[in-house]
């Protein structure tokens, strides 16, 4: 009987490498699954919970340093016409004072304007306030007007916390929420600084140091 020829020498290819993940044990796998997962939680939060507002930002912790009220959205942006506070239809939720006589924004017409939404319960909206205080104060004579619009409270309790706290710039209330939502925030506080022509020239998610309100209010208070 011929022989068979023989097969052809040939180099078969080498068996795969086995990923180092999968020579761990099970049980070592699933933890380090489980850590890896949440160093990506905590990270998306740390990113959600900044503050914006063109200024150099730090990590925040909800709850102390900036109250979320909702998603997380881009707001209104730098050179957009401020919102009307009031509208007469369509949008809904007039914005009124602590005596109930509606605030629109051809009040502020021509004047430099800073409004901060906030309410009594925000701790990071009472730490700056003796410095929004002062700065309000300090820039009187500039024409400049502050509106500060509480975030769904009553008419009592922003009245009671307005005379403890000496507040004697305008009190706005918002107790729907339409305000702030037309305005695009997202938290407490958030401030919007609108130049004499309603055009806002700033803004800033989160509470500010009285260095950062100085740097914010020159934008709308030169002529």
């Amino acid at each position: 009987m011929p022989d068979r020829p023989s097969a052809p020498d040939t180099d078969l290819p080498p068996p795969p490498a086995r990923r180092w993940f999968s020579t761990l044990p099970l049980p070592l796998r699933g933890l380090m699954k489980g850590s890896l997962l949440a160093i990506l939680l905590v990270g998306g939060g740390w990113i959600v919970t900044r503050p914006l507002g063109g200024q150099p930002w730090v990590p925040l912790t909800v709850g102390e340093d900036f109250y979320k009220i909702g998603a997380q959205r881009a707001g209104l942006q730098i050179g957009d016409l401020a919102p009307e506070l009031s509208p007469t239809s369509g949008e809904g939720g007039q914005l009124t004072d602590l005596d109930g006589r509606v605030v629109e924004s051809a009040d502020f017409a021509g004047r430099p304007l800073w409004i901060v939404f906030w309410a009594s319960w925000c701790i990071p909206c009472r730490e700056e306030l003796p410095d929004l205080k002062a700065a309000f104060r300090a820039h009187a004579d500039d024409g400049l007007a502050v509106l500060a619009i509480n975030f769904e409270e009553s008419t009592d309790v922003v009245r009671a916390f307005a005379s403890e706290n000496g507040l004697d710039y305008i009190i706005g209330l918002d107790p729907r929420g339409a305000v702030i939502e037309r305005y695009g925030g997202w938290g407490l506080p958030t401030h919007y600084f609108v130049d004499r022509d309603g055009v806002i020239r700033g803004r800033y998610f989160g509470p500010l140091t009285r260095e950062l309100m100085e740097s914010q209010l020159q934008a709308i208070l030169t002529p």
